[in-house]
């Protein structure tokens, strides 16, 4: 497993208040599946009802990259997310100094703390860019019976 695939583990254990090493298991036993060199994972958490695909990228990305699409679009970043998204992934991961960000391709933003941009205001879609805790809170809620 790479790093990015261990904070992941990591962010989605603290969502889902899952051991880490239950949710780390799960990584291991995916990837043995389908090959240990996979840069997507899917973790399945039957005991919470959740089910997420993931890309990771090693490219990181500075903020001044975020901010504007003309810069986003000459990373290494950008071209791993387009190859990514879509029917593949559900997010892309990639750290950017301390921070585990995802990225994803959206026709709007409402999450919460993230970077939005579009290619000009005519754009359908555009590129929102979010610490990986923002995302799984807004995306992967957990229920609980109590």
């Amino acid at each position: 497993m790479t790093s990015i695939q261990q904070s992941v583990c990591t962010a989605v254990s603290r969502h889902t208040k899952v051991k880490r090493d239950t949710v780390t298991q799960a990584v291991k036993d995916y990837l043995e599946e389908v090959g240990a060199d996979s840069p997507v994972i899917t973790i399945k958490l039957d005991q919470v009802d959740f089910n997420l695909t993931i890309g990771e990228s090693k490219n990181t990305i500075r903020l001044g990259e975020m901010m504007f699409f003309k810069y986003l679009e000459k990373t290494d970043l950008f071209g791993d997310i387009v190859n990514m998204l879509g029917d593949r992934v559900d997010a892309v991961a990639f750290s950017a100094g301390e921070a585990l960000l995802v990225a994803r391709i959206l026709p709007e933003y409402k999450g919460t703390g993230g970077i939005f941009v579009k290619r000009n205001s005519d754009s359908i879609v555009g590129y929102a860019i979010e610490p990986i805790a923002h995302y799984l809170a807004d995306n992967h809620p957990i229920y609980r019976e109590e």
